[in-house]
């Protein structure tokens, strides 16, 4: 089975639905691990109940490289781009809100988890879907040249 695109660039020969499903599953547990691994480490180990802006700063490099290569893989999976981007970048979002609320919801005694679940959910979409736009938009340019 070839796993590599066209040549053409538009990546016009596509894979089923299923594999789009496997990448939302993919990057879904990819996402909830690292999230859950950074909350763990900042708030159970280090004690804090807050980041620090480095600590920020890591967590946003790791979710930006996470779906930079998850978008590289689904598009070498044939999957079409535009369901690319769109499946990382909701699996990821919801799974980086899935590890906060798995965290907050049980010692939150006021509801206001699901406020903070929102925030980072819907500020995940937004930075999540630059980035596999971004990442798409990079793979067909250099497809396009070669």
């Amino acid at each position: 089975m070839e796993t590599t695109p066209p040549p053409s660039g538009d990546n016009s020969t596509r894979k089923d639905p299923g594999s789009a499903f496997v990448l939302g599953v993919v990057s879904f547990l990819i996402g909830a691990v690292c999230a859950a691994a950074w909350i763990y480490l900042v708030m159970v180990r280090g004690g804090r109940h807050d980041f620090s802006h480095i600590q920020v700063v890591g967590a946003c490099i790791n979710v930006v490289a996470i779906a930079a290569v998850l978008t590289y893989w689904g598009y070498r999976q044939r999957i079409d781009a535009t369901r690319v981007a769109g499946t990382v970048t909701i699996s990821l979002s919801v799974a980086i809100g899935a590890a906060f609320v798995a965290i907050a919801a049980p010692t939150d005694s006021t509801g206001l988890w699901g406020v903070g679940f929102l925030i980072i959910v819907v500020c995940s979409l937004m930075g999540i879907s630059v980035v596999t736009a971004v990442m798409v938009a990079v793979l067909r340019w250099m497809l396009s040249r070669s």
